[in-house]
């Protein structure tokens, strides 16, 4: 709180003085004893213990799994948040139990440099970036090809993409339409130790990653046309 300046001719009795206030910090006593009767000009500084219980809130953002449309930039969305205690006007400096592990998720950076306001004000935002990670495709037939993306692969050579964890992966994942193998034999489905694939997978959820998929051919595939909608 503000204590205004007394002012005085020589010899002037000096008002009480009530102890000050200030949030996040205890009245510690005055740098010199207030006097009674003005005798000279005095400059008389409060001192101040900070306290250590005071709150302040870190807020957690995890990397989004697809760049803002039309750029190559990745923002983050709110996770959650927690309150911590500490000591008034300390400089914040991450914990290791503040930086917890978060399956597919590294932790990036946090805002450096804050003090904690006696007044519980302060927040401090804690960012994790979002892996990436690979799937690998065998054709698994001689003279078979996979032509995505402008580029045409053929049988013993694989095709792989790297890409974060429930990112897009529409128009990266191969369907029957980029498969082809001269004679009768016609692509059923990608087999991995996670299940069977025969449908376009569009986001690269758990069950997909660092997985190798590979081709399953059958004569007997009876082709089957899928529509996929998305919510606008």
């Amino acid at each position: 709180n503000f204590i205004p300046p007394f002012q005085g001719r020589y010899g002037t009795t000096v008002p009480t003085v009530a102890n000050p206030t200030r949030t996040g910090y205890t009245f510690a006593g005055w740098s010199a004893p207030i006097p009674v009767i003005l005798t000279e000009s005095q400059t008389i500084t409060a001192s101040w213990t900070a306290q250590n219980n005071v709150q302040y809130t870190l807020v957690y953002w995890l990397e989004n799994a697809d760049p803002t449309p039309g750029t190559s930039t990745y923002e983050y969305s709110y996770r959650n948040a927690v309150v911590r205690t500490g000591t008034s006007g300390t400089v914040y400096t991450i914990k290791t139990a503040d930086r917890p592990a978060i399956q597919y998720f590294t932790f990036s950076h946090y805002d450096m440099g804050q003090a904690i306001a006696g007044d519980g004000s302060t927040v401090i935002n804690i960012y994790y970036t979002r892996n990436s990670y690979t799937a690998t495709f065998i054709l698994n037939r001689n003279n078979a090809t996979l032509t995505i993306g402008g580029v045409t692969y053929t049988h013993p050579q694989q095709y792989s993409f790297t890409a974060k964890y429930e990112a897009d992966i529409s128009d990266l994942w191969p369907t029957s339409e980029h498969m082809y193998s001269p004679g009768s034999a016609r692509f059923r489905h990608w087999d991995s130790p996670t299940g069977n694939w025969a449908s376009k997978q569009t986001a690269f959820t758990k069950d997909l990653l660092n997985q190798t998929f590979k081709g399953i051919w059958s004569s007997t595939v009876i082709p089957h046309h899928l529509h996929y909608m998305f919510e606008s």
